[in-house]
């Protein structure tokens, strides 16, 4: 009879042919335990899968004990143990949709709290980056210290306090422009991560008009 454990995670072992379970069922198990002759469990172990949990990093432990009686008598059993590294990977940010309001013949700084950063995904969390601009306004101009943004530009944390909008002149209404741009954080692409939001996120600007 073998069993085997881990706390942060599931197994999956490669086969199940030859075997009876009184626990678990090899795919997908926290814990398992198992009865067969030693040609199907060593079969079942080659290639056994360790998937740890969500957003789980750090050690774990393959805990392992089998337990044997002999056709001489007797028992035998034996426990061992394999340690487990997760490394940590970085999950992508989020962003979020957002209304700006402001009058007409007016220009809106953005700063970094324009976008709704969130890296909830991360323990402990990442911090914003920048923010990709992945379209720009149909009418009025984004402007970056005075430049004209282009679309796909990278804008640094430390330069979103240097981003406007400026509508065109004497044009008002609701939902006159609108970009869209995905945010990026620190957290880096290590270990196959990722450190920018996977979907675009849009801000919309209403305009009042003046009276």
């Amino acid at each position: 009879q073998m069993s085997l454990w881990v706390a942060n995670g599931t197994l999956t072992l490669s086969g199940t042919s030859g075997l009876t379970f009184s626990s678990g069922d090899g795919s997908a198990d926290m814990s398992m335990t198992f009865v067969g002759d030693i040609d199907a469990i060593n079969a079942a172990l080659e290639g056994l899968v360790f998937a740890p949990t969500p957003n789980f990093h750090g050690q774990d432990t393959l805990n392992i004990t089998v337990s044997d009686v002999p056709q001489s008598g007797g028992f035998y059993y034996d426990t061992d143990s394999v340690s487990i590294t997760v490394n940590s990977v970085n999950d992508a940010p989020s962003g979020f949709d957002a209304n700006i309001f402001m009058s007409q013949n007016t220009t809106f700084t953005f700063n970094q709290y324009s976008f709704g950063f969130s890296d909830s995904s991360d323990m402990p969390f990442n911090n914003l980056l920048g923010v990709y601009i992945d379209s720009l306004p149909t009418v009025g101009v984004l402007l970056l210290n005075g430049n004209a943004v282009v679309a796909g530009q990278f804008i640094s944390l430390a330069d979103l306090s240097t981003l406007t909008y400026t509508p065109p002149a004497n044009q008002s209404g609701n939902g006159l422009a609108s970009f869209t741009f995905r945010v990026k954080d620190d957290g880096g692409t290590a270990n196959g991560g990722t450190d920018t939001d996977l979907t675009a996120n849009t801000i919309t600007f209403d305009v009042t008009g003046m009276p």
